[in-house]
C-alpha cells in the first residue's frame, strides 16, 4: 500500500474523524478529516523557511501558478475558475510555510482543482522559463535605450505597498528584535530592498529543496472519494524518493540585545509628523508545546484589551499614551509573541508607556483580576473559537487545515486546534485559582524575553527611497555597454510579448472544465420547525451543527415610526450597546454582553 495509517482521532468539536497517513516511499504526511460535508477541501502545504528578505517563498507561491508540465498555459487557474464551481481557490505565504488550498461542492470540480494544484506545486514551468521569475518577482525593465531603467515585478510592486504600512513595520521590527537567531527575523513576503538580489539559480534550488513530498503536509476534508483522492496524491508522490534531512523550524529564543529599537516610517512629504509615532512592546510568550497557555493568552488578550474599558487599554488611554491602543497574541510561527502598540503617539512617551504597562499588570497580578471580567472574557473567546469552527465565510475544510498547520508544521499533533473544548473547560476550572494572574507574572511582568520599538514618522521617506533607487539604477545603466543595454531591451520586449500573447489553443484545451452533465439541480434543504413563543410572535428553528451556539434573530416592527424619523434609525442602531443604560454603565454593560452572548449585530 502506498500510504500507511498512523493514527485516528475522533474530533467532536468539528464533527469529524481525523486520520493521519504517511506515504511509505517519501514520508509525506496526509491528514484526512472525514465527515459528510459536501464542501470538500484540499490543502497542500510546505515548510518554506526564508534565509533573507528576498521574498523567495512568496515569489514561488506566485510563480507555480504560471503554468506547469501538464497545464502549460500562462495562468491555468485564471482559465480553470471560469469553468469551475469552486468555493475557494487561493495560495498563501506565511512566515515559515506556504499553502495551497482549494474547495468545491462538486466532486468532479474538486478533482480538477486538486489535479491542477498538484501539477503546479510539483512540476512548475519556471525551471526552464526564467521569464516567470522576471514577471512575478523582479526584473530590470527597459523598453528603449532612451527610457529610464526601473524595477518591475508583481511581488516587488506588491511588497512596496505592504512594507510601507507602519503596523507591518512595527511587527517586523519586533520579530527581528525578539528572534535575531531564527528565520523569523526575515520578511518572508520580501523587502523591496532585497527582492532584486534573487537569482534564477536560487529560485530553482529553493523549490527543489522545499517543494518535495517529504516536506509536504496535506489536509483533505469532507465527503471525498478517498480512493480517487489518494490515487491523485500517489501520482505525484511516487518516484520522488525521500529527503534524508527534515526541515526543523524550532529554535531556542535568546534575550534580545537591544532594550529599545528605533526606526522611522514614511508619511507624506510636508506633513506634520507630530503625534504620528508608533510605540510598541513585545514579549516572547510561548511555543507549540504550550497548548493550554496559548488558549489562556487569547483569553488574557480579551481581559486586557477587549474594549476601551478593559483595564490595560483604559489605563494607557487615560494616560494619553496614544490615540489608539491595540494589543494581544501575535502568531509568528514556531514562536508566539504578545504585543502592545500605541498608535498616534510620540517617541518621548516610551518611558511612561512602559511604566503604565508594568504598573497596571503588577496591580492585576497582586490584587487579582475581577472575576466577572475573567468570566466574560472566557465566554467571549469560547464563543469566537466555536464560531470559527463553523465558519460560513470560508470553507470549513480550509480553516481546519490552517488550524492543523499551527501545530503539525512543528512536528506536534495536528489535532491541537481542532480539539478546543477540553482546553477551554480546563481554563474555566483554573480561572478561580489564580491562573491568569500567574500568566501575567510569568509571560509579561517578569519575562526577560522582551523588547521595545519606537517607529517615528518621517515626512517623505518613501520618496527619498524611490529617488535613491532611481538614481542607483540610472548609474547602473550608465555603466552598461551598448550590447548590454540592447540585451536588456530585448529581454524586456520578450517579456512584454509573452505577457500580451494569447495562450495556445492546445494549451487551453488541456485545462479541465465542467460540462452541463456534471452539474446538479439539487438544493440542500433546511427544514424549519415553528415553535410557540408568544402571542402574535412567530418563532422558527432550523437544526444544524452550530458547535453548541444558538443563533437568535429578532425583528422589530417599525410601522409606527414616522417617515421623517427614519434618518435617525441608523444612528440609534449604532449607539445601542455603546452608551450607559438605566441599569448599567457602559463598562458593566459591555461585560454583561460578553458574559451572556458571543456577539450581537445591529441592523437597520
Amino acid at each position: 500500500m502506498a500510504f500507511k495509517q498512523i493514527e485516528t482521532q475522533e474530533l467532536p468539536d468539528i464533527q469529524s474523524v481525523g486520520t493521519v497517513y504517511e506515504h511509505v516511499e517519501t514520508g509525506a504526511k496526509v491528514l484526512y478529516l472525514a465527515n459528510d460535508d459536501s464542501n470538500k477541501a484540499f490543502t497542500i502545504g510546505f515548510k518554506t523557511p526564508p534565509y533573507n528578505d528576498n521574498g523567495i517563498a512568496h515569489i514561488i507561491e506566485h510563480s507555480v501558478l504560471n503554468g506547469s508540465e501538464k497545464y502549460p498555459s500562462k495562468e491555468p487557474f485564471v482559465e480553470l475558475v471560469k469553468g469551475s464551481l469552486n468555493t475557494f481557490v487561493n495560495a498563501m505565504t506565511f512566515s515559515d510555510k506556504t499553502i495551497y488550498p482549494v474547495a468545491s461542492t462538486n466532486k468532479k470540480d474538486f478533482m480538477h482543482l486538486m489535479s491542477v494544484y498538484l501539477d503546479a506545486v510539483f512540476k512548475p514551468n519556471f525551471y526552464s522559463n526564467a521569464q516567470i521569475l522576471a514577471q512575478e518577482g523582479w526584473h530590470h525593465h527597459l523598453e528603449s535605450a532612451e527610457d529610464d531603467l526601473i524595477y518591475k515585478g508583481v511581488v516587488y510592486n506588491e511588497m512596496k505597498g505592504a512594507t510601507a504600512s507602519p503596523e507591518r513595520q512595527v511587527q517586523q521590527h519586533l520579530t527581528h528584535q525578539l528572534y535575531p537567531n531564527s528565520i523569523y527575523r526575515h520578511e518572508s513576503g520580501g523587502n523591496p530592498k532585497a527582492i532584486p538580489s534573487l537569482t534564477q539559480e536560487e529560485f530553482v534550488a529553493f523549490h527543489q529543496t522545499y517543494y518535495h513530498p517529504s516536506n509536504s503536509l496535506t489536509v483533505l476534508y469532507g465527503d471525498i472519494d478517498k480512493k480517487e483522492t489518494f490515487a491523485a496524491l500517489e501520482d505525484y508522490f511516487s518516484g520522488a524518493g525521500k529527503h534524508s534531512e527534515k526541515v526543523d523550524l524550532s529554535f531556542e529564543p535568546a534575550v534580545p540585545d537591544d532594550a529599545v529599537f528605533e526606526d522611522t516610517y514614511s508619511i507624506t512629504a510636508g506633513d506634520n509628523p507630530e503625534g504620528k509615532d508608533y510605540l510598541a512592546l513585545g514579549w516572547h510568550v510561548s511555543e507549540p508545546n504550550d497548548v493550554l497557555d496559548m488558549y489562556g493568552l487569547e483569553v488574557l488578550e480579551e481581559i486586557l484589551f477587549g474594549n476601551n474599558q478593559s483595564p490595560l487599554k483604559k489605563a494607557l488611554l487615560d494616560a494619553d499614551i496614544g490615540g489608539d491602543i491595540i494589543g494581544g497574541v501575535a502568531d509568528f510561527g514556531y514562536p508566539t509573541g504578545f504585543m502592545i502598540t500605541a498608535k498616534y503617539s510620540d517617541a518621548s512617551k516610551m518611558t511612561r508607556f512602559k511604566e503604565v504597562v508594568q504598573e497596571t499588570l503588577k496591580q492585576l497580578m497582586t490584587e487579582g483580576i475581577d472575576e466577572g471580567l475573567i468570566d466574560s472574557a472566557l465566554n467571549k473567546i469560547t464563543f469566537q473559537t466555536k464560531e470559527a469552527a463553523i465558519s460560513e465565510d470560508n470553507p470549513r475544510g480550509v480553516i481546519y487545515a490552517i488550524n492543523a498547520y499551527q501545530s503539525w508544521l512543528y512536528d506536534k499533533s495536528p489535532y491541537v486546534n481542532l480539539q478546543f473544548s477540553g482546553y477551554l473547560k480546563e481554563l474555566a476550572e483554573l480561572a478561580g485559582k489564580g491562573y491568569f494572574e500567574q500568566l501575567i507574572k510569568e509571560k509579561l511582568v517578569y519575562n526577560p524575553l522582551r523588547t521595545a520599538v519606537i517607529l517615528k514618522a518621517e515626512p517623505g521617506k518613501s520618496d527619498q527611497f524611490e529617488a535613491k533607487t532611481h538614481q542607483q539604477l540610472q548609474e547602473y545603466k550608465a555603466n552598461l555597454s551598448k550590447e548590454e543595454i540592447d540585451k536588456m531591451i530585448a529581454k524586456t520586449q520578450e517579456l512584454i510579448k509573452r505577457q500580451e500573447a494569447p495562450d495556445k489553443p492546445e494549451d487551453l484545451a488541456k485545462i479541465p472544465t465542467l460540462t452541463k452533465e456534471d452539474l446538479s439541480t439539487q438544493v440542500e434543504e433546511y427544514p424549519l420547525t415553528e415553535i410557540p413563543f408568544n402571542e402574535g410572535t412567530h418563532f422558527y428553528q432550523a437544526e444544524q451543527f452550530t458547535s453548541g451556539i444558538d443563533y437568535l434573530s429578532l425583528y422589530i416592527d417599525l410601522k409606527d415610526v414616522a417617515a421623517e424619523e427614519y434618518q435617525w434609525l441608523g444612528l440609534l442602531s449604532h449607539l445601542l450597546g455603546k452608551l450607559d443604560t438605566k441599569k448599567y454603565d457602559v463598562a458593566t454593560l459591555q461585560r454583561q454582553k460578553d458574559l451572556y452572548t458571543g456577539r450581537y449585530l445591529r441592523k437597520d
